[in-house]
């Protein structure tokens, strides 16, 4: 008594599967529109001695980058150093940071790997603030 339901409502799974290049070509892509726009803004270095919201601030404004503009700041990995950067981020609104270089399967590959970076966070924020190491390790990888 009171049996299954026979053919009962089954979620439907919305996602698909992308090839690497096809990933590789979106992420290349979307790095040359942000770069023709001139919203694409390259530092040497971005480093602070401790986690302070007001340190990243000051950064902002010396870029002339305001409040209503949504930034991501993407940053290689390499141990604690970005750590104090990624976490002053976390205050400000509009504000992204995330460590790109992640140290998954370098073992595996000879190239660098961006595991970090995706396309969606470079559409959904208007200005991208890169390192030089980090572009040395796209262009590696994007080729």
């Amino acid at each position: 008594r009171h049996g299954g339901v026979i053919h009962g409502p089954k979620p439907k799974d919305w996602s698909f599967n992308m090839t690497k290049k096809m990933k590789k070509v979106a992420l290349r892509s979307v790095l040359s529109i942000r770069l023709n726009e001139g919203n694409l803004i390259v530092l040497d270095d971005l480093k602070f001695d401790k986690p302070k919201t007001k340190q990243l601030r000051e950064v902002l404004s010396n870029l002339g980058l305001d409040k209503s503009q949504k930034t991501l700041f993407v940053l290689p990995w390499q141990k604690d150093e970005y750590q104090n950067v990624r976490l002053s981020g976390k205050n400000i609104y509009g504000v992204k940071v995330i460590i790109a270089d992640n140290p998954g399967n370098t073992a595996v590959t000879s190239k660098a790997n961006i595991d970090g970076l995706n396309v969606y966070d470079i559409v959904n924020h208007e200005k991208l603030v890169i390192t030089t190491d980090l572009v040395r390790k796209i262009e590696e990888v994007l080729g």
